[in-house]
Protein backbone atom coordinates (compact mmCIF):
# COMPACT_ATOMS: atom_id res chain seq x y z
CA UNK A 1 0.00 0.00 0.00
CA UNK A 2 1.01 3.58 -0.55
CA UNK A 3 2.77 5.29 2.32
CA UNK A 4 4.30 2.17 3.90
CA UNK A 5 7.91 2.82 2.97
CA UNK A 6 7.83 1.77 -0.65
CA UNK A 7 7.64 3.95 -3.74
CA UNK A 8 8.40 7.59 -3.07
CA UNK A 9 9.46 8.46 0.49
CA UNK A 10 7.10 10.70 2.44
CA UNK A 11 8.57 12.98 5.10
CA UNK A 12 7.45 12.83 8.72
CA UNK A 13 3.96 14.19 9.19
CA UNK A 14 2.79 12.80 5.85
CA UNK A 15 4.17 15.65 3.77
CA UNK A 16 6.19 15.16 0.64
CA UNK A 17 9.58 16.76 0.25
CA UNK A 18 9.22 20.30 -1.10
CA UNK A 19 9.77 20.64 -4.82
CA UNK A 20 10.02 23.82 -6.85
CA UNK A 21 9.21 22.04 -10.09
CA UNK A 22 8.07 18.58 -11.10
CA UNK A 23 11.60 17.44 -11.97
CA UNK A 24 13.43 19.08 -9.06
CA UNK A 25 12.75 16.53 -6.33
CA UNK A 26 13.36 13.19 -8.02
CA UNK A 27 13.83 10.64 -5.22
CA UNK A 28 16.72 8.24 -5.01
CA UNK A 29 16.16 4.59 -5.86
CA UNK A 30 15.06 2.38 -2.99
CA UNK A 31 16.99 -0.85 -2.32
CA UNK A 32 14.11 -3.07 -3.54
CA UNK A 33 13.65 -0.99 -6.70
CA UNK A 34 14.71 -3.08 -9.68
CA UNK A 35 12.15 -2.20 -12.30
CA UNK A 36 12.77 0.51 -14.85
CA UNK A 37 12.03 4.14 -14.07
CA UNK A 38 8.53 5.57 -14.12
CA UNK A 39 8.72 9.24 -15.08
CA UNK A 40 5.83 11.41 -13.91
CA UNK A 41 4.85 14.94 -14.94
CA UNK A 42 1.79 17.11 -14.49
CA UNK A 43 -0.28 18.54 -17.33
CA UNK A 44 -2.08 21.56 -15.85
CA UNK A 45 -3.66 24.77 -17.11
CA UNK A 46 -1.60 27.87 -16.39
CA UNK A 47 -4.59 29.71 -14.95
CA UNK A 48 -8.27 29.06 -14.27
CA UNK A 49 -11.01 31.29 -12.87
CA UNK A 50 -12.90 30.81 -9.62
CA UNK A 51 -16.10 28.91 -10.42
CA UNK A 52 -14.53 27.22 -13.47
CA UNK A 53 -14.19 23.47 -13.96
CA UNK A 54 -10.83 22.18 -15.20
CA UNK A 55 -8.68 19.09 -15.16
CA UNK A 56 -5.15 18.15 -14.22
CA UNK A 57 -3.52 15.04 -15.62
CA UNK A 58 -0.70 13.02 -14.13
CA UNK A 59 1.29 11.90 -17.16
CA UNK A 60 3.58 8.87 -17.09
CA UNK A 61 6.36 7.57 -19.27
CA UNK A 62 8.02 4.15 -18.87
CA UNK A 63 10.18 1.95 -21.10
CA UNK A 64 9.30 -1.17 -19.12
CA UNK A 65 5.66 -2.12 -18.52
CA UNK A 66 3.87 -0.49 -15.61
CA UNK A 67 1.42 -3.04 -14.19
CA UNK A 68 0.03 -1.39 -11.04
CA UNK A 69 0.19 2.03 -9.43
CA UNK A 70 -0.78 3.69 -6.16
CA UNK A 71 -0.85 7.44 -5.64
CA UNK A 72 -1.82 9.92 -2.92
CA UNK A 73 -2.55 13.57 -3.65
CA UNK A 74 -3.30 16.57 -1.45
CA UNK A 75 -5.22 19.72 -2.39
CA UNK A 76 -6.74 22.64 -0.48
CA UNK A 77 -10.49 21.93 -0.15
CA UNK A 78 -11.12 25.66 0.46
CA UNK A 79 -9.83 26.35 -3.07
CA UNK A 80 -10.69 23.18 -5.01
CA UNK A 81 -13.56 20.72 -5.20
CA UNK A 82 -12.89 17.29 -6.70
CA UNK A 83 -15.57 16.46 -9.26
CA UNK A 84 -14.21 13.26 -10.80
CA UNK A 85 -11.14 11.02 -10.93
CA UNK A 86 -10.59 9.01 -14.13
CA UNK A 87 -8.05 6.75 -15.75
CA UNK A 88 -6.17 8.54 -18.53
CA UNK A 89 -5.10 7.05 -21.87
CA UNK A 90 -1.79 5.48 -20.74
CA UNK A 91 -3.11 1.91 -20.51
CA UNK A 92 -5.87 2.34 -23.09
CA UNK A 93 -3.28 3.01 -25.81
CA UNK A 94 -2.06 -0.58 -25.29
CA UNK A 95 -5.58 -2.03 -24.95
CA UNK A 96 -4.95 -2.92 -21.29
CA UNK A 97 -8.13 -2.94 -19.20
CA UNK A 98 -7.51 -1.38 -15.80
CA UNK A 99 -9.55 -0.95 -12.65
CA UNK A 100 -9.21 2.49 -11.08
CA UNK A 101 -10.17 2.81 -7.43
CA UNK A 102 -10.30 6.24 -5.84
CA UNK A 103 -11.05 7.56 -2.41
CA UNK A 104 -11.68 11.29 -2.15
CA UNK A 105 -11.60 12.80 1.34
CA UNK A 106 -12.82 16.42 0.93
CA UNK A 107 -12.38 17.58 4.55
CA UNK A 108 -8.74 16.41 4.51
CA UNK A 109 -8.13 17.50 0.92
CA UNK A 110 -6.79 14.06 0.05
CA UNK A 111 -7.21 11.73 -2.92
CA UNK A 112 -5.99 8.11 -2.96
CA UNK A 113 -5.90 6.34 -6.33
CA UNK A 114 -4.93 2.79 -7.24
CA UNK A 115 -4.67 1.29 -10.71
CA UNK A 116 -4.58 -2.47 -11.30
CA UNK A 117 -5.25 -4.66 -14.34
CA UNK A 118 -8.66 -6.30 -14.54
CA UNK A 119 -7.02 -9.56 -15.65
CA UNK A 120 -3.61 -11.15 -16.04
CA UNK A 121 -2.11 -8.31 -18.07
CA UNK A 122 1.61 -7.55 -17.81
CA UNK A 123 0.78 -3.84 -17.97
CA UNK A 124 1.89 -1.29 -20.53
CA UNK A 125 4.99 0.67 -21.48
CA UNK A 126 4.90 4.00 -23.28
CA UNK A 127 3.60 7.43 -22.34
CA UNK A 128 0.29 9.13 -21.74
CA UNK A 129 -2.07 10.43 -19.09
CA UNK A 130 -2.18 8.00 -16.18
CA UNK A 131 -4.77 9.75 -13.99
CA UNK A 132 -7.06 12.69 -14.80
CA UNK A 133 -8.60 14.66 -11.94
CA UNK A 134 -11.45 17.07 -12.66
CA UNK A 135 -11.74 20.00 -10.24
CA UNK A 136 -13.91 23.04 -9.70
CA UNK A 137 -11.96 26.14 -8.65
CA UNK A 138 -13.64 27.64 -5.58
CA UNK A 139 -11.46 30.60 -4.57
CA UNK A 140 -8.75 32.76 -6.09
CA UNK A 141 -5.13 31.82 -5.33
CA UNK A 142 -2.16 32.74 -7.53
CA UNK A 143 -0.18 29.77 -6.13
CA UNK A 144 -2.71 26.91 -6.08
CA UNK A 145 -1.37 23.39 -6.23
CA UNK A 146 -2.09 19.70 -6.07
CA UNK A 147 0.71 17.88 -4.25
CA UNK A 148 1.71 14.27 -4.71
CA UNK A 149 2.23 12.82 -1.23
CA UNK A 150 3.22 9.33 -2.35
CA UNK A 151 3.63 7.36 -5.56
CA UNK A 152 4.38 3.73 -6.27
CA UNK A 153 4.56 1.73 -9.48
CA UNK A 154 5.20 -1.97 -9.99
CA UNK A 155 6.32 -3.64 -13.18
CA UNK A 156 5.20 -6.92 -14.77
CA UNK A 157 7.47 -8.87 -12.36
CA UNK A 158 5.94 -7.04 -9.36
CA UNK A 159 9.16 -5.10 -8.77
CA UNK A 160 9.02 -1.51 -7.56
CA UNK A 161 9.79 1.02 -10.25
CA UNK A 162 11.97 4.04 -9.56
CA UNK A 163 9.77 7.15 -9.52
CA UNK A 164 11.12 10.26 -11.22
CA UNK A 165 9.50 13.69 -11.47
CA UNK A 166 7.90 13.83 -8.03
CA UNK A 167 6.44 17.26 -7.31
CA UNK A 168 3.35 19.45 -7.17
CA UNK A 169 1.04 20.57 -9.97
CA UNK A 170 1.09 24.37 -9.76
CA UNK A 171 -1.40 26.77 -11.33
CA UNK A 172 -3.16 30.05 -10.63
CA UNK A 173 -6.83 30.53 -9.77
CA UNK A 174 -7.98 34.00 -10.76
CA UNK A 175 -11.07 35.83 -9.50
Amino acid sequence: PVGEGEGVPVAAGGRARPAATVAAAAPTALPRTQGGPLELAWDVPGQVKAGEEFQVALRASADSPLRTGSFQFRYDPRQLEVLKVDEGDYFKKSSVNMVLTEKVEPPAGRIVVTLAPSGESAGAAGSGALIVIRFKALAANPNAQVSMLAAQGRDASDRLMQIKGFGPAQFAIGP
